[in-house]
């Protein structure tokens, strides 16, 4: 859901076009994704969404930064 909300955002001005280059990161989250929902273990699959979490929230926050000095 936040990729898509992140294209609405580039789409809409309120993120650079340019930002669309952050959904490379969709890669390594689709694998995280794909190997959570084969196994929806708590215990096991728990570091996935961590590590989702902080791939996102890391991607979009230096955007936003670069955004700052660029514009």
């Amino acid at each position: 859901m936040p990729w898509m909300l992140w294209i609405i955002y580039c789409l809409t001005g309120f993120l650079p076009i340019w930002a669309l280059i952050g959904l490379l990161a969709f890669v390594p989250f689709s694998k995280n994704l794909h190997h959570f929902l084969q196994k929806q273990i708590k215990r096991e699959t728990f570091i996935n969404s961590i590590k989702n979490f902080v791939l996102f929230s890391g991607l979009y926050l230096l955007v936003l930064v670069i955004a700052v000095f660029i514009g």
